[in-house]
């Protein structure tokens, strides 16, 4: 009977052994576990930042689209009341020499009396 007891023996041990294992392959599976669960608070707290990041972006981009609109309308304007005061311009300009042209020879006329 030494070879049934010796047997006995060796899956007693090979029992123990398997439970070590077990045990420390709990423990491996339970830090993997933590770790992965202090990850995905860490990819949490990021992707509540990008969402942050990108609402502003979205505020920013929607305030200059509505600046860029608002200067391009003033912009129009100006032109228009540019070319306005330009055409005035040059009616006074043409004015300004009829004007002169009559002075011109009024003063003929004066110095020929």
């Amino acid at each position: 009977m030494p070879k049934k007891h010796a047997g006995k023996a060796a899956q007693s041990h090979e029992r123990q052994r398997s439970e070590v294992l077990l045990e420390a392959m709990r423990d491996d599976i339970k830090r993997v576990a933590e770790g992965h669960g202090s990850l995905e608070r860490r990819f949490d707290t990021v992707d509540q930042r990008f969402d942050a990041v990108d609402r502003r972006i979205d505020d920013t981009q929607r305030a200059l689209t509505s600046a860029v609109t608002a200067l391009t309308a003033e912009i129009r304007a100006l032109k228009q009341q540019i070319g306005a005061l330009q055409q005035a311009v040059l009616e006074l300009r043409a004015e300004v020499r009829t004007i002169g042209g009559h002075l011109d020879a009024h003063l003929q006329q004066a110095h020929a009396t």
